[in-house]
């Protein structure tokens, strides 16, 4: 049984537990864990926190599988796949740069001296692009010149997860996802802490210089004025009143991650791609006489736009 069939199984019950629902049920606890380790230890303190969590944690698993089903089966890497995979030969610039990605890998060569095998199941994430340039093509028996046509471009390839097994390049997918969402619930934390700090800080400021300035008779604050640095002085106790009730509730603490963990779709989306290709990496409206390739665009919180392809590659050559 995979791990996308374990989490399948969230709401069934069984009078006598099998040895995959007993996989199943570690494999959703390890995951409430990392969550809690990864955004923040206050959390601890929240009565039956585990249990408010698991479904929030349950819908960012149901999610991240979803995404993962939409890549492309792995692509056998061999000695000569530039030349007969059209994936291939369209993400590296030429055979050359193929070999020497894969043979000089330091990822996948630390992955075999640890592990003592010689294959592995991987995703390849490369940095994708398209621009629009004048090019060139053939109606019939005429050549067409300065024509729109869009070229795809491909850098910074990357091999991520090697595993021996694409139930275990799931499985780190879905923790890099729930540490990523953490992290970001832990980031909003520390800005709220933060942001009290700098309430405070100001606050003290504006007092000294109220203190200073009404020690002395000439330079003694007006009626009007004092009047505005209370109301100023007001609106910062405001502020830190609201800070503080924040900060001081483990509650609110847990309820930041669940929320997110409700809302993946805004730290990573996704888009199957479908594009068929000519010799120079022209994209053609026609698959006749053209090449297909596929793979899974994702699009981070940042903009960053990826491919992402799975490969199975073993030391050949």
């Amino acid at each position: 049984m995979t791990i996308v069939d374990f989490f399948k199984k969230i709401k069934e019950k069984f009078d006598q537990p099998s040895a995959d629902d007993i996989c199943f049920k570690d494999a959703l606890s390890q995951a409430v864990d990392l969550v809690v380790k990864s955004s923040h230890p206050n959390i601890y303190y929240v009565p039956h926190y585990r249990k408010r969590l698991t479904p929030a944690v349950e819908h960012t698993i149901k999610f991240i599988n979803e995404i993962i089903a939409q890549i492309p089966s792995p692509i056998l890497i061999e000695e000569n796949s530039w030349t007969t995979n059209p994936f291939i030969r369209t993400v590296f610039v030429d055979n050359s740069h193929f070999k020497k990605f894969f043979l000089e890998n330091r990822v996948i060569e630390e992955f075999f001296q640890k592990t003592g095998e010689k294959q592995c199941i991987a995703l390849l994430v490369m940095k994708y692009s398209s621009k629009t340039i004048f090019g060139a093509e053939i109606d019939g028996d005429i050549i067409k010149k300065n024509v729109l046509k869009t070229s795809v471009d491909f850098s910074d390839h990357q091999i991520v997860f090697p595993k021996s097994s694409e139930d275990q390049i799931t499985k780190e997918m879905l923790m890099y996802t729930l540490r990523l969402i953490a992290a970001h619930a832990l980031k909003d934390i520390c800005a709220l802490i933060e942001s009290k700090k700098e309430l405070e800080t100001e606050k003290q400021t504006l007092e000294i210089k109220i203190e200073l300035q009404n020690s002395h008779a000439s330079n003694k604050l007006s009626d009007q004025e004092q009047l505005q640095v209370s109301q100023l002085l007001e609106q910062i106790d405001h502020k830190l009143c609201e800070v503080k009730k924040e900060i001081n509730k483990p509650e609110n603490y847990l309820n930041k991650v669940i929320n997110l963990l409700y809302r993946p779709e805004q730290f990573i989306k996704s888009e199957p791609v479908r594009l068929f290709v000519d010799k120079i990496n022209m994209i053609e409206d026609i698959e006749d006489k053209n090449d297909e390739i596929r793979f899974l665009k994702i699009i981070t919180s940042e903009g960053m736009s990826t491919a992402v392809a799975m490969v199975n590659y073993k030391k050949l050559w």
